[in-house]
């Protein structure tokens, strides 16, 4: 009886502890906010930028290089990286 009467205060403790602990834990939980991805370039548009970003190396070997400035900065504006 001694024995049970001195834990019975850490037990509640302990108990206390653990569920503040479990609840801490998932109402700390990070919100999944982040910025949306970017979607993939469709086939149709990536097919476009080789063939723009073909036309203006040739224009350039052409040395048109007016027209192939132009198509350059085309190619630029549909992938800015």
């Amino acid at each position: 009886m001694f024995v049970n009467n001195v834990y019975r205060p850490f037990k509640s403790f302990a108990f206390i502890a653990v569920c503040a602990l479990l609840i801490c834990n998932f109402s700390c939980k990070p919100k999944n906010i982040a910025a949306k991805p970017v979607p993939p370039p469709t086939q149709r548009s990536a097919r476009g930028f080789s063939k723009l970003f073909i036309d203006a190396c040739r224009e350039k070997n052409l040395n048109n290089y007016d027209k192939a400035l132009e198509l350059f900065e085309t190619c630029r504006k549909l992938k800015p990286s």
